[in-house]
């Protein structure tokens, strides 16, 4: 299967005429697709069908070019010794000390939230704040929507 093959018919009259071969819609997609690979040299997938008309400055170098190298691992004798052991870390100290102490945290009081927390203790009626506004917006959304 080609890339032809996935095209619509329209396509493939398209890209014939604009090669210059003469098709119409009459034929089958199957022949189409079998003009057009044939166009592009048989459509068997060797390449894109477009041959260069002058080779390029040292093409034929890279072309003839054989490699040469082979990798040679490092001659070590101590193979069968154990690894050396990895370097020990040691913490670069600071050559000048600060001249100024830092200042000490001071205390700061913890900030109230405007939200009531989750444990707070119900108001009278058995239920929190929250559970009322929630329930109120709940009201007002159902008879919003009953009476728009």
């Amino acid at each position: 299967m080609t890339q032809n093959s996935k095209k619509t018919k329209a396509q493939l009259v398209e890209e014939l005429t604009a090669l210059g071969v003469d098709a119409s819609m009459s034929l089958k997609k199957d022949e189409l697709v079998t003009l057009l690979d044939a166009q592009f040299g048989g459509g068997s997938g060797e390449g894109s069908g477009i041959k260069p008309s002058t080779p390029l400055a040292g093409q034929e170098d890279l072309a003839n070019r054989t490699l040469d190298w082979k990798y040679q691992a490092p001659a070590d004798d101590s193979a069968d010794a154990a690894p050396s052991a990895a370097p020990e870390f040691v913490p670069a100290t600071d050559p000048e000390p600060a001249a100024e102490p830092a200042p000490a945290p001071t205390e700061t009081p913890e900030p109230t939230s405007a939200a009531p927390a989750a444990s707070a203790p119900q108001e009278a009626g058995g239920m929190s704040g929250t559970t009322k506004l929630l329930i109120a917006v709940a009201v007002l959304v159902v008879l919003y929507w009953i009476i728009f």
